[in-house]
């Protein structure tokens, strides 16, 4: 398909123009959106500055002075538990002159140093140190000048989420039904989730967008990008089954299942330790929804993503097959530049074999350098790469999967427009929606400075 106007300058046409570009209704998405730098900068604003983000887990600083450096959208936060066991999080950045006051990953102290001039901040925000005040100063005001922090700050099974839009609905509110699915995957014993040494990190030249698209619900790359795990038996062998969700605001499900009587272990291969706890904390409808499933992913809009998949990958033909739970976030840093973030989560309960027999299958598989990551970085790479030029963005992608033969099934026990089809862009179309809705919403502030 090609599109008659000009593939340059839509961004600061406005909202119609963004409209003419992105029509999910249609199954037609502008491949401008995936390459123009206006677009880009005006994401910023529009989508990062005014969505639910997740920055970190709770396990990552477990103790008081703990803190870690992560980033929401481009702009750097310090995320850490205060000496009374509160999570805060603060803009990465001296209120001075705007220095990073914290530039390492990750560690524990009672305050923050500014290196330029020296203005010191407690781990809790506040300004405790300025040098040479009264030379300097003369008086000041300390407590306006403390570091600055999203209004928001929210813990959700350890997930630890910020919005920095004051006017935010709850988080409660945003995920509408997207919360059922995040219990079963970071809520689903009474232990809790807890994170498995330190997130992977990597740079792929890829907008950001199309990892959040493909893990929003895309079931028909499998066969083909991931045609290894069929040729190596990690499927367990058969046709594929599952449903794509659209659960509402962008936030999507897909659940793949194996075939009846494929010779599988059930609830994702969990050890005992972690199905007892299950059957204490998860619904009867919640347990039911993964009992016979190869993998459940999706995404919270706008970049959070997860994977919880079983697999037969460790090595050792004496090892049982094992699953693992990845939590990744694609983190724009330009147009055509993506920072990966990629956790894995194991259940407190687990034993040690089991954790190490999980992180070793994530590793080999959707690692950052695995089999699963190598398939799709490539190919999404390649997506953007070939679609800089003026012929090619000025054409659409096609999202008319499942528009004409999925059907919606009524007896699916979650929250969420459950289409009981493996093959579905449905989910992608939600995804596009919802990134249109947010960018016509918004008034940028890079615009109103331009003006």
């Amino acid at each position: 398909m090609t599109k008659s106007a000009a593939g340059n300058g839509h961004a600061g046409n406005g909202n119609a123009a963004l409209a003419s570009l992105v029509r999910p209704q249609e199954g037609e998405i502008g491949r401008e959106i995936f390459v123009d730098g206006q677009i880009y900068e005006r994401e910023l604003d529009a989508v990062f500055a005014s969505s639910w983000l997740f920055v970190a887990h709770t396990s990552e600083i477990p103790s008081p002075g703990d803190y870690v450096t992560r980033d929401c959208g481009v702009d750097p936060v310090i995320v850490t538990q205060t000496e009374d066991q509160t999570f805060r999080v603060f803009l990465n950045t001296c209120r001075h002159r705007g220095m990073q006051v914290c530039r390492v990953d990750r560690g524990n102290t009672s305050h923050f140093r500014c290196p330029y001039h020296g203005w010191t901040y407690r781990n809790d925000g506040k300004l405790i140190g300025v040098p040479s005040l009264r030379q300097a100063y003369g008086t000041l005001d300390r407590d306006r000048l403390a570091l600055t922090e999203p209004p928001h700050v929210r813990v959700l099974h350890g997930l630890i989420f910020v919005n920095w839009d004051p006017d935010a609905p709850s988080l409660e509110e945003y995920l509408g039904g997207m919360a059922w699915y995040l219990e079963i995957l970071f809520g689903r014993t009474e232990g809790g989730m807890k994170a498995v040494g330190t997130p992977q990190r990597s740079r792929a030249r890829m907008n950001w967008k199309l990892g959040a698209d493909n893990f929003s619900g895309d079931g028909y790359h499998v066969a083909m990008t991931h045609r290894h795990a069929f040729d190596l038996g990690l499927f367990g062998g058969g046709t594929m089954l599952g449903h794509t969700i659209d659960v509402g605001n962008g936030h999507t499900v897909r659940i793949q299942n194996f075939p009846e009587g494929a010779p599988v272990p059930k609830h994702l291969a969990l050890p005992p330790e972690v199905l007892e706890s299950m059957e204490r904390t998860l619904s009867p409808e919640q347990r039911g929804a993964i009992e016979n499933i190869t993998v459940m992913h999706g995404n919270v809009f706008p970049n959070f993503s997860f994977v919880d998949a079983v697999f037969t990958t460790t090595g050792d033909p004496e090892m049982p097959p094992v699953s693992f739970l990845n939590a990744r976030l694609w983190q724009p840093a330009a147009a055509d530049l993506t920072d990966l973030w990629s956790w894995i989560f194991v259940a407190e309960e687990s034993p040690d074999w089991w954790e190490e027999a999980s992180r070793v299958t994530f590793v080999r598989s959707h690692g950052l350098s695995g089999t699963f990551d190598q398939d799709d970085v490539e190919i999404w790479s390649n997506i953007t790469e070939a679609n800089q030029g003026p012929i090619a963005r000025r054409q659409t992608f096609n999202y008319e999967v499942g528009v004409r033969v999925a059907e919606v099934d009524e007896a699916w026990p979650g929250p969420g427009r459950a289409y009981g089809v493996d093959y579905n862009e449905a989910n992608q179309r939600a995804f596009y929606s919802k990134w249109l809705e947010s960018m016509s919403g918004a008034n940028p502030i890079r615009e109103e400075a331009r003006a």
